[in-house]
């Protein structure tokens, strides 16, 4: 059976009518409410970015021009084109991170049409900014860490990223080779995903209304203007191939900056996985939820959170996903005390290579045969890291 589910930006989407079913709001996710408003009031600000984000995507998105100009006009030998593709790639990243993720959230602008507007610069780099908000909003910001329902934790036989999922002998290996099919993500989301979402109607098993009018219009005309600018006006001025190659490069990078951004986030050995259970639901709140599936990393690291705009903080913003990702810093503190108050775990790692060691541990435990657990979790539904 099939049931009208969440909303995503206007449009109704379809879920299982067993999808997991949170309890109601929570003490505790009360009063984290009223603490972090009560932060932003007394400190006179607004959830969203606003003004104060200005500086910053123009910053990005003329280092993501510069690169591009320097790569395709003034690179003379292969190393200045290597050093170019590697800013080019690293920019695409920081539009992901930074602009593209905050305005297709809401939290980059109060005005709804400038933010949609600003979305849209994830359809200029190839991805489809309809495709993504219910992808990532609704389905991954819900019921993250749930199989069968968080896309983003099935990539398909190749990986084996939660409990539920199926092992293949080869999944032993996955520490070694994921890296590689990370890097492949922002290339099959451009030339494949989005255009399976299309035929199908449905990302995943989940079935999705398709883009009408200026959403449709923008879905397609922004693939091509993304092959034009990418890729023809390059290749009147170098050999395809070398323009291929770079390219590829490029969205190699991307694609690994941004899967291992989010893998250091859910797909560690502290975070709980959970299984889609007809008639079995997490006896928990979906703020708790929030907190047993997420986890920040190198927290004190500026120049990374500027680059991953917030997204280190990520326990910040699954539980406050309309809040711009400045806040976060400062928003950090009062929510760690909350959860302290309420005897909840606040997961966090202090480095990238902690984070990243964390990782590895969770890929080679989801790989063996006979897993060891590291985190089993309370709720009925939940699986532990395993």
């Amino acid at each position: 059976m099939i049931n009208v589910a969440a909303r995503s930006d206007g449009q109704l989407n379809k879920l299982p009518t067993h999808r997991v079913k949170f309890r109601r709001r929570s003490d505790f996710h009360r009063e984290l409410r009223a603490a972090v408003n009560a932060l932003l009031a007394d400190n006179g600000e607004k959830r969203t970015g606003g003004w104060a984000m200005v500086p910053k995507c123009a910053i990005i998105l003329i280092w993501l021009f510069a690169s591009y100009v320097f790569v395709v006009f003034f690179a003379q030998n292969w190393w200045q084109a290597g050093l170019g593709v590697v800013s080019f790639g690293f920019a695409v990243a920081g539009v992901g991170f930074s602009i593209q993720h905050d305005a297709n959230h809401g939290s980059l602008a109060q005005s709804k049409w400038l933010g949609r507007l600003v979305g849209a610069s994830l359809d200029l780099l190839g991805a489809s900014s309809f495709y993504w908000r219910t992808k990532h909003n609704v389905l991954h910001h819900q019921y993250p860490n749930v199989a069968g329902l968080d896309d983003d934790i099935d990539p398909g036989p190749a990986l084996r990223l939660a409990p539920a999922q199926k092992r293949y002998w080869f999944h032993r290996y996955q520490p070694y080779y994921a890296w590689f099919l990370y890097g492949l993500l922002t290339i099959e989301w451009i030339l494949h995903s989005d255009y399976q979402t299309f035929v199908r109607g449905s990302i995943g098993n989940y079935p999705v209304a398709r883009p009408r009018g200026w959403e449709l219009i923008l879905l397609f005309s922004g693939k091509l203007f993304n092959m034009i600018w990418m890729l023809v006006i390059p290749s009147l001025f170098h050999p395809f191939l070398y323009v291929l190659a770079g390219y590829v490069a490029v969205m190699l990078i991307s694609g690994l900056l941004l899967a291992v951004t989010f893998q250091l986030a859910h797909c560690v050995d502290l975070t709980h996985f959970y299984g889609l259970q007809k008639d079995r639901q997490p006896d928990q709140g979906w703020a708790e939820h929030q907190l047993a599936t997420t986890c920040d990393f190198a927290p004190n690291n500026q120049l990374l959170t500027w680059f991953l705009g917030g997204l280190n903080y990520q326990v910040i913003h699954h539980l406050f996903p309309k809040i711009s990702h400045r806040h976060y810093p400062k928003l950090a503190p009062t929510v760690a005390e909350v959860c302290r108050k309420y005897g909840l775990t606040y997961r966090t790692l202090p480095s990238v290579r902690a984070a990243l060691r964390s990782h590895v541990v969770f890929l080679h435990n989801m790989g063996r045969a006979q897993p060891q657990v590291a985190n089993q979790a309370t709720q009925p539904t939940a699986e532990g890291n395993t």
